[in-house]
Formats: structure tokens, sequence, C-alpha cells
């Protein structure tokens, strides 16, 4: 081969080789004219230019819009889904913003408090389409929780304190449960006693007792063992078995016994009365002459007379008496003699008669 020959074989080798740099090097035609090869590259169920809003031309060389959240590319939000319609935040493939202020588990705030923020960071979310942020169980009552794991006062069926918990789906409490009952001794809730008695009075108007009823509601009857017959005198009684000093309308002193009811004491009874010897009660000598008697006094001898024995006798202070002359001595007489209706004595010398007489029998001889 002459030079020049080579020289052209040279030359063409190197276009050849930079023809084949030059198609390496050039974007493939699908690359190039991604809105304008008929296919939904980018997936949002919209294909090419005009079609695919993310298509600025049909020379666009990708169906993507970096302006556009929805349409980007990207899981702005990280929900692990991209771009409409497979991020449930996006209404449409123009949709600016990947979240959904709709739904607590794709709106981007931290709705329940726990400081993570919608699916999947948020424990409570169990899809970016959960519209409920709150995680049952994580003791933070938050969202839509009623309560989570803990607990509060309540009050139970009849009055009582008690608790009550939440309940596994933290929207509500379960039962109120209290250690408070009737029969616990002490007075609480609607209770009005508790295994206790009282003191009372029956209706006889006896001190008794009372003991608290089986619902604690009130008050059993009222028991006594006071009662009219036991020998004291207690309750509304007046007397019990006894008996009391009295006088009797006629004057005399008597005794009356309690009647059968202790209301009271029967009729005033005495072994008093006029004939039975002795002046008592109302007795004068004017209603009952026989048992009572004015002062009196007789003298059988007629008076002071120191010759013959005599004898004074009658009534003082209703006392009857009777008093005989006698010698104290051979010479001294003891002579008793009448004084307004009182008898007296007095002591006389005999020998005052001469210096031979002397006391004989209760007279002076």
């Amino acid at each position: 081969m002459d030079k020049q020959g080579k020289m052209i074989g040279t030359a063409l080798v190197i276009v050849g080789m930079l023809l084949v740099v030059f198609a390496m090097a050039r974007p493939s035609t699908r690359s190039q004219a991604a809105c304008n090869d008929n296919a939904d590259n980018d997936g949002d169920t919209y294909t090419d230019y005009p079609s695919d809003p993310g298509c600025s031309s049909r020379r666009d060389t990708s169906e993507y819009d970096p302006n556009v959240q929805c349409d980007d590319g990207s899981d702005n939000d990280g929900d692990s889904y991209a771009d409409y319609p497979s991020d449930p935040g996006c209404a449409s493939v123009t949709d600016t913003n990947e979240h959904n202020s709709a739904v607590q588990c794709d709106d981007g705030l931290d709705n329940d408090g726990d400081g993570a923020t919608d699916y999947s960071s948020d424990a409570g979310c169990s899809s970016p389409t959960d519209t409920d942020e709150t995680n049952c169980g994580d003791s933070v009552t938050s969202g839509s929780e009623t309560c989570d794991g803990n607990s509060q006062s309540c009050t139970a069926t009849g009055g009582y304190s008690g608790t009550q918990t939440c309940n596994s789906q933290c929207n509500g409490w379960n039962t109120c449960t209290t250690t408070e009952y009737c029969g616990d001794s002490v007075v609480n809730g609607n209770e009005l006693c508790d295994s206790s008695t009282q003191s009372c009075t029956t209706s006889g108007g006896y001190s008794g007792s009372q003991s608290c009823n089986s619902q604690c509601s009130g008050w059993d009857t009222c028991t006594s063992t006071q009662y009219c017959g036991d020998g004291s005198v207690n309750g509304p009684e007046t007397c019990d078995g006894n008996s009391q000093s009295c006088t009797t309308s006629g004057g005399y002193s008597g005794t009356q016994i309690c009647n059968g009811q202790c209301s009271g004491f029967g009729s005033c009874t005495s072994t008093q009365y006029c004939g039975d010897g002795i002046c008592n009660g109302a007795e004068t000598s004017s209603s009952c002459s026989q048992d009572c008697h004015a002062n009196s006094c007789s003298d059988t001898d007629g008076g002071f007379s120191i010759r013959w024995r005599g004898t004074v006798s009658g009534y003082y202070n209703n006392a009857s008496y009777n008093y005989t002359d006698y010698c104290q001595s051979s010479a001294l007489l003891n002579e008793y003699f009448c004084s307004s209706n009182t008898s007296n004595s007095s002591a006389y010398n005999c020998s005052s008669i001469n210096s031979t007489a002397y006391c004989s029998n209760g007279g002076c001889n």
C-alpha cells in the first residue's frame, strides 16, 4: 500500500473510533425522550407531554417535577411512600405536599406528644393512612385516647370509694373496684353504720342497744335487758317491786306497793285503826276516845292526905299511870296527889305531926 493509501486508512480508523466514542457518550433515545416515549416513567398514571404534569415539553428527559413533592420522585414525608398515587398524602400529581393534614399519621405533626411523628416513626401509626397517632399502651394519654395505662378514683355501687383502670383499647375505663364493703367495720360509702352498736331507747322507754343491720343501711330493733319486774326502777318506771311509806286518808301510817305496770303505787294500807289501843294517825280523844285519852288524875285518898294510903291514877300524854303512896323510911312518907289533872308527889316527914309519929303502910301514924 502506498503512502497515500495508508493515510486514508488511518483517517478512516480515527473517524470510526470517534464515531464509537460519540455513540457511547450520547444519551439513549429513551432517556432523552422520557416525555415522548409512550411510557409512564414516574408511575403517576400520566404519560408523556402534555398529559404528565412533570413534562415541560416533548424533549423533557424526565417526567418528574422537582418543584412538586407529589411528583419529584422523593419520599418527602418519610412514610416509605413517594409521589402520587403511591403516597396516601398526595391528592394528585400536582399536590405540593406529601403530608395529609386530615390524617394524623401523615400530617407532619406529633399529635400524641410522644416525641415521634407520623408513620413510620410513630409507633402508634400502623400505616400512613392511620388516623390516630396514639399508641395505646405507651402510658401516654394522647390523641383520641381517654386514658393509657393509668387509673383514676371512682365511686362504686353503694357509694364506696374505689379505683378503675384504663381498658385495653385506651378508650375508656374498666369497672370501678373497691376494697370497701359492708362488714369491714368502717362506715363508708352510703353506709349509716357498719358492724357497730349504739345506745337506744325501746318503745317502752327502757335503755338498750341496737346493732347495725346486715345491709349497713340502718339499725336493728332496740333491745333491752330492763323490764318491769326486774327489781330496778328504770326507763319510764315509777317503781319496780318495791314499796313505800304512806299515810292513809284517816291519817294512819301505812305502806303502798308498786303496781304490776311499774307505773305507780297501789292503795295505802295500814295496820293502825281506831280501837287498836294505840292513839295514832289523826286520832284524838274526841274522835277515838277508846285509843286516845285526855290528861286526867284521880286520888283515892282525896288529895294530899298523909294519914291514909291512897292511889292516884289517870292518863298523861295518852299514857295511863297508877301511883300509890308509900313510906320512903320510917319517918318519911311519899305522898301522891292530883294537881290540874296531873299527878304530883311530895316527901313528908311524919315527925312533923308529933315526935312519936312515924310512917307505916303508906301513911303517917
